[in-house]
């Protein structure tokens, strides 16, 4: 047996918080079956954020497979602009990076009329 998750009735068809997922993550973890599906019919829009969330919940729940199923324009969208930015390793360059000690509003001003 498979459980569906229809992430529009679970949230809504505009999702724009991380902090939604964990609404998602309780539907599946709670689950009585191994298979679950997030159902993304109907969801126009979806953040960056709650996207890597939601992917997360997909890749990482343990003894559960869980699918999306129905994704479709700006939703489906998100989901290959964050699944492929997971492929990507993060590179950072120390030699860019300076720390600046601001200790009151005058010094801040200075510092962004230098910017």
């Amino acid at each position: 047996m498979k459980k569906i998750v229809r992430l529009r009735e679970v949230l809504s068809s505009d999702v724009r918080s991380r902090r939604n997922a964990e609404a998602v993550r309780n539907e599946v973890v709670n689950a009585e079956c191994t298979e679950v599906c997030i159902d993304l019919e109907g969801v126009v829009f979806m953040s960056r954020s709650f996207t890597d969330e939601l992917l997360n919940i997909v890749e990482r729940t343990e003894g559960k497979k869980v699918e999306i199923v129905n994704a479709a324009g700006d939703a489906k969208a998100m989901i290959d602009a964050v699944s492929a930015s997971r492929k990507k390793k993060r590179v950072l360059n120390d030699e860019e990076s300076h720390i600046i000690v601001l200790r009151d509003m005058q010094s801040l001003e200075k510092f962004f009329a230098t910017i």
